[in-house]
């Protein structure tokens, strides 16, 4: 690609785009304040995610946890809709190289030995979509649908156009690190100057979401080396503050699924060349301490005494068998009980997209609570079969990546964890879960263009590097003499 296209096409992009703001901002009459703002901001935007194509891809992932209200409709200056347009940008500029033929990779080279997991995905879309057709909600069922086309779609192919070598990947991993301290710091400020309704028991302190997203920092910072003496000095720092952030969310799943992952993995990747043995062990050893003694210094916590006692009451009731342990614990496994009878009776079909929630009675509940029982409840048989194949395609690909020894192996704890955090927390509906998804095909995808690479570079080697045997005969001047 020429350097004066490069330069015409972004002059083009930037006119159009401030045309368009200008546009919205007559349209939704929004203040030329804003729109000003909007224009600054796009050099700096485009020069950022040019020299860092993962920070649209991490700032989709965590705009939402440091949002502090959760948007109203549509709104041109909700930063949610701000990044995905800028992540959309990014991603369909390299489209337009790639299909321009201007690119530095093919299409087919994007999605190598990928296919089945992006038709996989596809598939699930589909049944989404035609579940819609029969909804008893068609309102939310509609609303449902546009926000997994918009965002979880999005969270899903970006990937495979933006991170297109180790360097994006080694850099998604310090973005991470870099977006998930902030939140962990904010919630041991938040835990420790509690609002006076936390205090009173009448706002819940519990931080679900973000507690996920310092969960997959924290297993980051503990299964990948990242590069230089430098690096390891930031993960053992981090790795501390991301445990105690995460104690401060007060958020029993994230936790509970945190430390099953990390006991799964310590057995499965030490020997792979990627994290010692000796760093492993001393990394789980710090985050079991400090998570310990930060257990106990929230539990002496006035905002956390409201709630805690009640959560381990109900974790013990359940250790002992009791399912009626009372508490969000009792409501939850009665979400499940009702998905797996609303399976039983529309097996083939489900009840429709967005349908549970008026299958259940309670249309303020916008989902069970299990992203697996939610599908089999909303798209019956079809729509498990669509999601069994994706996530069996992406584990598939991990385990690849690990007999391959790959360094970006720390895809699987993270999508391991993500997997179990929505079995007992989230929606189908979450750009998280797509997203490491994607970043499981991704990597497979990269390992396998390595495998591909030439072991020795074409043309004429110098004579530094040619082979011993190539090499003029040294002669030995004391052999001549005998």
């Amino acid at each position: 690609m020429s350097k004066h296209f490069t330069i015409v096409a972004v002059t083009i992009a930037a006119l159009l785009f401030a045309a368009g703001l200008i546009y919205a901002g007559t349209w939704f009459e929004i203040e030329p304040i804003w729109i000003s703002l909007g224009v600054i901001l796009l050099p700096i935007a485009a020069f950022l995610v040019h020299k860092y194509p993962a920070l649209p891809l991490v700032a989709l992932l965590f705009v939402g946890s440091y949002k502090t209200q959760a948007a109203e409709g549509i709104s041109l200056i909700d930063p949610t809709l701000i990044v995905a347009a800028l992540l959309a940008l990014a991603t369909g500029w390299e489209l337009l190289l790639i299909l321009g033929g201007i690119g530095r990779v093919s299409l087919r080279e994007v999605f190598l030995g990928q296919g089945r997991g992006v038709l996989a995905f596809l598939c699930f879309f589909c049944v989404l979509a035609i579940s819609y057709l029969y909804t008893p909600s068609p309102v939310s069922g509609a609303d449902k649908l546009m926000r997994f086309a918009v965002f979880d779609m999005l969270a899903f192919f970006a990937p495979f156009f933006l991170l297109k070598n180790e360097a994006d990947f080694r850099s998604l991993a310090w973005l991470v690190g870099a977006f998930a301290i902030p939140l962990a710091i904010r919630l041991i400020m938040g835990i420790t100057h509690p609002t006076e309704q936390q205090l009173l028991g009448n706002a819940d302190v519990t931080q679900i979401g973000i507690a996920q997203s310092i969960g997959i920092g924290a297993l980051i910072m503990l299964y990948y080396r990242l590069p230089g003496r430098f690096g390891r000095l930031f993960a053992f720092t981090a790795l501390p503050v991301l445990a105690v952030g995460l104690m401060a969310s007060i958020a029993r799943g994230p936790i509970l699924m945190l430390l099953i992952v990390v006991a799964i993995m310590t057995v499965l990747l030490p020997g792979q060349g990627v994290v010692s043995r000796k760093a492993l062990i001393a990394g789980v050893l710090v985050l079991a301490v400090v998570m310990g003694a930060s257990l106990m210094w929230v539990g002496r916590l006035r905002v956390a005494q409201n709630r805690g006692p009640g959560k381990i009451a109900e974790l013990s009731a359940l250790a002992h068998g009791t399912l009626e342990a009372g508490g969000t614990t009792s409501k939850r496994l009665d979400f499940y009980n009702s998905t797996i009878v609303a399976f039983i009776r529309n097996p083939f079909t489900g009840v429709g997209l967005a349908g549970w929630p008026a299958f259940y009675g309670d249309r303020t509940i916008p989902y069970p609570h299990n992203f697996v029982l939610e599908v089999a409840a909303e798209q019956g048989l079809p729509g498990l079969a669509a999601l069994v194949a994706l996530l069996g395609g992406a584990l598939s690909a991990l385990f690849w990546l690990r007999k391959s020894k790959n360094e970006f192996i720390f895809v699987l704890p993270v999508f391991l964890f993500c997997i179990l955090s929505n079995l007992v927390s989230n929606g189908i509906e979450n750009r998280v879960l797509f997203f490491w998804i994607s970043a499981a095909f991704v990597a497979a995808r990269m390992a396998k263009q390595k495998e591909r690479q030439p072991l020795v570079p074409p043309g004429p080697l110098p004579i530094s590097k040619l082979p011993v045997c190539l090499e003029a005969p040294k002669l030995n001047a004391s052999a001549w003499l005998v």
